[in-house]
């Protein structure tokens, strides 16, 4: 199991006053899914000192990694290396936290987007890891944001090819069969199925599945239904304006698609042994990338990120309505008036 001795503090680690033993309060655990607006809400809802939330890790740490911390040893081992079940110790888990106390009036949260599977892997543990958090947490709360699919591809594309991939569109999207390693498939975004597991395991009442569009569309609506289900006061005045990710430049990732993986050694081409290895090729990759974006007119970048949307478009058709209808029973929520295809 991944070591937390360089991560844990002493009980209370955030320095606040002592309150309740955090293995038997409220826990809200939240799960992603990558792209949905996960670093926003580890930055300036989850990992502020002033919004009822609170972090068993050091208040040093910045926000995101404080919330992060003890998640880790959900998924992967010393090494980061992906966890087999054998290896896992709930046990071992809750050993360590169990010395923490909860501040008075607020929730501790755990937030890792990687809970929810990870595309790269078509979140083949996410079932795993699911029971693991019932194993460690079992009276958790669940948070699962979700969003529109074909703009959660596009942008998980995206994060591919800045990660060093070299996949077009389309293989990205649907694999190539190998039954030796996982590849992404549509399957992994039909939401309802990962919504349906955690809702047996935790129960219905306990899993809170949003839109991520509603940070945009209605931020205090969203805001507060996080907040209710981990029974503390919606915090005012978070900065919804802020973008926690900057602007993708479109045309500069996808015109250095296939030369990148020759000269970057990534997790998105599985490591290859690329000329100028991990750290020295991901310096040249972001640097070519700066490099163009800067002569290139935002017109092209445009035009290369409508084509990339008419593509996935194309390709996906209607294939997620079935599951968004089924998601929207599961949520209570109409998922149309957010960009949903229903």
């Amino acid at each position: 199991m991944t070591s937390l001795e360089a991560q844990t503090p002493c009980a209370g680690g955030s320095g606040e006053p002592a309150g309740h033993p955090l293995l038997s309060s409220d826990i809200l655990v939240h799960i992603g899914l990558i792209k949905a607006g996960s670093t926003w809400l580890q930055k300036h809802l989850f990992g502020r000192d002033d919004t009822g939330f609170w972090s068993p890790s050091d208040i040093a740490m910045p926000p995101k990694a404080r919330v992060k911390a003890h998640t880790l040893a959900l998924y992967r081992d010393d090494r980061s290396r992906l966890l087999p079940d054998e290896d896992f110790d709930p046990a071992g888990l809750r050993e360590q936290l169990e010395p923490f106390l909860v501040p008075s009036g607020r929730c501790a949260v755990f937030s890792n987007e990687r809970l929810g599977g990870h595309p790269l892997s078509n979140g083949i543990d996410r079932g795993q890891i699911c029971i693991r958090i019932k194993q460690v947490f079992p009276n958790a709360r669940i948070l699962i944001v979700i969003r529109e699919q074909r703009s959660m591809i596009l942008s998980n594309y995206m994060q591919h090819l800045k990660y060093g991939g070299g996949y077009t569109l389309r293989t990205y999207i649907d694999g190539k069969p190998d039954t030796k390693c996982p590849a992404l498939t549509f399957h992994h975004f039909k939401y309802d199925r990962l919504i349906r597991k955690y809702q047996s395991v935790f129960g219905p009442e306990n899993v809170l599945a949003l839109p991520f569009e509603m940070i945009s569309a209605k931020p205090q609506d969203f805001i507060a239904r996080i907040c209710q289900i981990s029974n503390i006061t919606a915090p005012e005045d978070l900065p919804f304006h802020v973008k926690s990710n900057e602007r993708t430049t479109y045309f500069s990732y996808v015109v250095l698609r296939r030369i990148v993986p020759l000269i970057r050694s990534s997790r998105g081409n599985a490591f290859s042994p690329a000329i100028l290895g991990r750290k020295l090729g991901k310096v040249a990759h972001l640097r070519m990338v700066k490099g163009i974006s800067k002569v290139v007119p935002r017109s092209l970048d445009k035009r290369v990120r409508e084509r990339l949307q008419q593509q996935v478009e194309e390709i996906t058709k209607d294939t997620y309505i079935t599951s968004n209808r089924e998601t929207e029973k599961l949520i209570g929520m109409d998922l149309g008036p957010f960009g949903y295809l229903v």
